[in-house]
């Protein structure tokens, strides 16, 4: 069982935030966990974290966070997504920021965000 997501943000708007709010929230039910599995939010070559509020904490560069994926953009889809456990078992909203380095929250993209984001059962 599984599913994807699609989050998208105009690159003239796009402060290093993507949120999503359903008008029904999703009921997950056993053990998920998430991956994105296409990326596009900026020219090829810099480093992109990002962070979302539904996966579970890690540690990056020994600060906590819910590092979703780390990624050199070298191409847009993921080839080997790295899934995460999903520790939000309801939700209505999700929120990703994304940044250059872990410390840096002021992320501009210079191409429409698009983020696609596959759920499945772990």
């Amino acid at each position: 069982m599984s599913f994807y997501l699609v989050l998208t943000g105009d690159f003239g708007n796009f402060k290093g935030t993507l949120s999503q709010t359903y008008e029904r929230p999703f009921r997950l039910t056993g053990d998920w966990e998430v991956a994105i599995t296409y990326l596009r939010c900026q020219d090829k070559g810099s480093a992109v974290y990002v962070d979302c509020d539904l996966v579970d904490y890690s540690y990056f560069n020994k600060e906590r966070s819910q590092l979703l994926h780390v990624s050199d953009l070298k191409s847009y889809s993921i080839n080997r997504p790295q899934y995460v456990k999903v520790i939000k078992k309801r939700f209505w909203t999700i929120n990703m920021k994304f940044a250059t380095n872990s410390n840096v929250s002021d992320f501009r993209s210079t191409l429409d965000v698009i983020c696609v984001l596959h759920f499945r059962k772990a």
